[in-house]
């Protein structure tokens, strides 16, 4: 039987907790990124040549997502996911170089580690799994959203 009542409720145990330290992405997968990075932005520049690994490509490509995700079969959700996903985290790269931002596989997810700023583990984006979400919960997971938020969040104080 379950214990209702305790005087430890809310706080924590302590634990022994063994951080799981993110693995560089080897060769081949970072590789694909890029070349998936590079379809994505050789695509908008046929419509727009100026488009590059920055804002005004993350918003339109948000907005592209918002206004068709619902019309994308289940395998091109998983396409455009990682393709634009991709497109994504190469352009908080390039948009955040001071921010140290580079290509890591973390519990089989592909995502950005931030090096610690100060106190606390690095910190890991993942913005394919960003893009996912927004093609399934439209604007209330936007990709522009995330890249916008990548300078606070990487300076933010870990959770105490």
């Amino acid at each position: 039987m379950k214990k209702l009542f305790s005087l430890n409720w809310g706080k924590p145990e302590q634990e022994d907790v063994t951080l799981e330290l993110a693995e560089p992405l080897d060769q081949a997968a970072a590789a694909r990124i890029d070349s998936y990075a590079e379809s994505v932005l050789a695509t908008l520049r046929k419509g727009v040549p100026e488009a590059n690994y920055g804002g005004s490509s993350v918003d339109r490509l948000a907005k592209d997502l918002t206004a068709n995700s619902s019309r994308y079969s289940p395998d091109q959700r998983i396409q455009i996911a990682n393709m634009y996903g991709a497109f994504l985290g190469r352009s908080i790269i390039a948009a955040y170089p001071e921010l140290s931002g580079t290509w890591v596989r973390w519990k089989g997810d592909i995502g950005i580690e931030f090096p610690s700023r100060g106190k606390g583990p690095s910190k890991i984006l993942f913005p394919i799994n960003r893009t996912f979400k927004h093609i399934e919960n439209g604007p209330a997971d936007s990709i522009y959203d995330l890249f916008s938020a990548v300078p606070d969040f990487v300076n933010s104080n870990p959770a105490t």
